[in-house]
Order: C-alpha cells, then structure tokens, then sequence
C-alpha cells in the first residue's frame, strides 16, 4: 500500500513537473536551431553569432535609418513572440517590424510598432503560419547616431506577464480612491494584454472591479462609500495568460463629514454695501448658506451659493441698526458647524488722534485730528478744559471736517483738548488728551526809534518792532523839550 502511494506521488510531481516545462518559454533563436543569418545592409560592426550567445556585451551595429536581420530557421516554426536587446538608450531604432517567408522571396508583415524608450523591447503579435525565414526590420537611430543590436530572440508561445507592483490611496473626497501600478505588459494591437482590479471590503474575499486595456497604468474607483476600508490588488493578463496577483493594498476613503467651520470676515463697507467673505472648508460637491440676523439670535437664510463661491455682498437697507451675519457649509453627508459671527454696526468704535498747536496770537489754539470711519454718518465733539479733568464742549463739526481753531482762549494760558465721535448709536471713545500753551500777547521789548531833522521847523521820526499780533495793535509817540517830561503827540 506504501509503494502504491508512493508511486502515485510520483506520478503526480512528473504531470505537475511536465506541464510546468510545457508552458515555459523557449528561445528559437539559437546556433542549434538556426541555419542561417543575413544582414541588409552589412553592419559597420558585428556577427550573428554576437545575437544568440546569451550576452549584452557583444552586439551588432549600424550607423543606416533602415538595417534589416533574416533568420532562417533549420525547421519551419510559428513564432508569436520575440525580444530585441539594445546596448542603451542612446541606440535605440524609431520602429520594428517583422515579416515571415517559407522562401526568403515573398513576405508577409506580421507585426510593426515604435520601439519606445527602453533596452530591452518585448512584443507578441498574431502568427497563423509556420515560417522557415523571419525577417526584422529596424529605422532609425539613437541620439548617438547608432543602432546597436545586442541579442535576438524569437519564442513560439507568449510568456505570462510580471506581477505589477499596485499603489493605491484615498482621494481628497470619500466617493473615489486612486490606483496606479507598474507597467507589466505592453499595448499590443494582435494581442489582448491589459489588467484585472479587484476590490474586498474584507480583505479575503475579492471581486472584479474593472479590466482595462494597456498600456493604461490608472484606475479611478468611483463611487465608494466615503469613511470606509478597501483593499484592492492587481494582475496583469497577456492573451490568456495572467500574473500572478500583487499584494493586497488597504485604503480608508475620505471621511466628508463637515467637521471645521468656516472663518467669515466683513471687508470695508462702501455706504450701504457689506462685503463678507469666508473660507473654503469644502472638498466634495456642495453649497454654502449665509444666514443674517438683526439681533444675533433670530437668523434667517440670505443666500445659498456654490461652493467655488466665498464672497457675497449684501445691500443694507437700514445702517441705523446693527446687523449679524453667519454662513456654514452643506454637502450631501452633513453639514458644518456654523461660522464666527460678523457684526455690522454704525458705531463709532475707532479712536480719533489729535494734534494740537498754539495759534500766531494768544487768543488762538489750533486743534487737528484723525479718524478711522466704521460709520456712513457721525459728527465731531470738540472739547477743552483748562485742569485736564472737567471738560466742556467747545464746537460740534461735520464728518469731512478735521481741523478746527478755537479763538475763545486767553493769550498766556494752558488749555486741554479731547474729542470724540457720535452717531445715531453712540459716541466713539475720547481721544488722548493733549495740552497747549496760548502766545503770550505781552509787549515786552522796546520799538528800535530813529530821529533826524531836515529843517528847523520839521523832525522825521522812524522805528520798528515786530508785534506777535500783526493785525491788532499800534503806537504812541511822546515828545519832551528837557528829555524828561513827555507829552503825547498821537497814537
């Protein structure tokens, strides 16, 4: 019973051995099989024999756009498949195609196609017929000017393609993942060649997904379900031969749930007109809602917009009240915390800066200021005050004026100023409190006199003096016969 069972095993490894060995390729293109070997035109450099003996090292080259290499057979055969090596890429030909003939005189074009960029360049293509000759055809040269030609070699089966190595990630949106793969397998218009995808929710349990042709190298899976596992793997498939299956790649797609809240921010207000903005909290289809309110508490939906939209400006019909605005973002899963609030209000919240300057004369002080409007309508508040501590309104003036000299003051005198704002809402905060000095109006210095004498009955008299108040003010003139007792002659 042993040595029935063992015999059976035996027998069993031989057919498992035996279809193995049936399957794998095996290169025609050797001295045992081939008889002969021509080239068209001669090759600058090289034999035949550099084409089957197994190494990149030697080769055969030509420095022709067209150079062509029959091999003839010992025993006709149906080729379907072949390799061409080159020694780099700097010697590469444009294109290659191959033609088969029982008698080196009629041909039939099996196959033609660009070579592309690689050394080693593999393709299958659709043979019926045994052929003693096989013929291929090269043009082109390489950027160095040559075609080199390191090994030949030709196959009556197509050999299963390579395992491609399989990437795959999630998409910024939970409704699609993303795969790419190395290319295993090339574009063949004879052949069927492509690459099977299949997806698990498990990771044990596979199905088809989707076949696509080469030399395709992406897939987008869509849809899938946002927040969720996938594990997908890969294999490549030429004619009816497949690869074996990559290993198993696990995603999590996006999760959509709107979970941040957008930032919204008011720009300058141009009279009635409120620009408001936001950030974009969005990656999946969707819209966003901007809510407005006239209390902060009741909001009611103003406008609902894409969300490639994030900006909107809003009419004001009435800038005496304060007005709330909110906005959130909504897609098909859930929707965003609601924003900050804006408020819009005609309240003067800017402080004004002040300058002050004593006036030419003492019964002038010069005020000047600046303010930053957050409001369409509000006036001016000048006030002084003489101890910096009890204020009293000196003037109210218009929004567009900003400077104002205040006449009502003491020459030689310390005075302080404030001013503020004030609308409908309120008053803005004071200004800083600045002090100034008045001129003192005092004649203190002596005007400079100059007398002469023209005739005897006639003295001219001249001066001068600079007054600090040009346009109030005289002279007296006094005359005395002793230089001490004067009388006056006029003012």
């Amino acid at each position: 019973m042993k040595m029935y069972l063992r015999k059976a095993h035996l027998l069993t490894l031989f057919v498992l051995s035996f279809c193995l060995v049936s399957r794998a390729q095996t290169n025609l293109f050797t001295t045992a099989n081939i008889a002969a070997t021509t080239f068209s035109p001669t090759p600058s450099y090289g034999t035949a024999t550099n084409l089957y003996d197994g190494s990149t090292g030697t080769y055969v080259y030509w420095g022709v756009t067209t150079s062509n290499i029959t091999v003839q057979l010992k025993q006709a055969a149906k080729l379907v498949y072949y390799t061409s090596i080159f020694y780099s890429t700097s010697y590469l030909p444009q294109t290659v195609a191959i033609s088969g003939s029982n008698d080196n005189i009629n041909w039939v074009q099996l196959d033609s196609r660009s070579v592309g960029s690689a050394t080693t360049f593999s393709a299958a293509f659709n043979n019926a017929n045994n052929y003693t000759y096989y013929k291929f055809t090269y043009t082109g040269l390489g950027s160095a000017g040559l075609m080199v030609v390191t090994e030949l070699r030709g196959y009556a089966s197509v050999p299963a393609p390579t395992t491609p190595t399989l990437t795959a990630s999630a998409a910024s949106i939970g409704t699609y993942a993303s795969l790419s793969w190395t290319s295993t397998v090339s574009a063949n218009p004879s052949v069927s060649a492509g690459y099977e995808i299949q997806r698990s929710a498990d990771g044990t349990n596979f199905s088809l997904l989707a076949s696509v042709a080469a030399p395709t190298t992406t897939y987008r899976d869509t849809p899938t379900v946002q927040n969720t596992a996938y594990w997908y793997r890969i294999r490549a498939r030429y004619d009816t031969l497949f690869s074996q299956y990559s290993t198993a790649v696990k995603i999590t797609t996006a999760n959509d749930t709107l979970k941040t809240a957008s930032t919204l921010t008011a720009g300058i207000r141009a009279q009635y007109i409120v620009p408001l903005s936001w950030s974009n909290i969005m990656n999946t289809a969707g819209s966003y809602q901007l809510y407005k309110s006239a209390d902060a508490v009741n909001y009611t939906l103003l406008k609902t917009l894409d969300k490639s939209i994030t900006s909107y400006s809003d009419t004001l019909t009435d800038t005496t009240k304060n007005t709330y605005y909110q906005v959130r973002g909504v897609n098909y899963l859930s929707s965003s915390p609601y924003s900050n609030v804006v408020k819009i209000t005609d309240s003067l919240l800017s402080i004004p800066g002040i300058t002050l300057s004593a006036g030419i004369i003492g019964t002038v002080a010069q005020v000047s200021w600046t303010f930053v409007a957050t409001s369409s309508t509000y006036q001016f508040n000048v006030e002084r005050s003489t101890d910096s501590v009890t204020f009293s309104r000196v003037v109210t003036l218009a929004k567009n004026i900003l400077s104002y000299s205040d006449s009502s003051v003491k020459n030689a005198t310390r005075y302080f100023y404030r001013i503020n704002a004030t609308n409908q809402l309120g008053a803005s905060p004071y200004s800083i409190i600045k002090g100034v000095t008045t001129v003192n109006d005092s004649l203190q210095s002596a005007p400079v006199l100059t007398a002469s004498a023209s005739t005897g009955t006639v003295a001219q008299l001249s001066w001068t003096y600079t007054f600090r108040t040009p346009t109030v003010g005289g002279f007296e003139i006094q005359r005395s016969i002793d230089g001490t007792n004067f009388v006056s002659l006029g003012k």
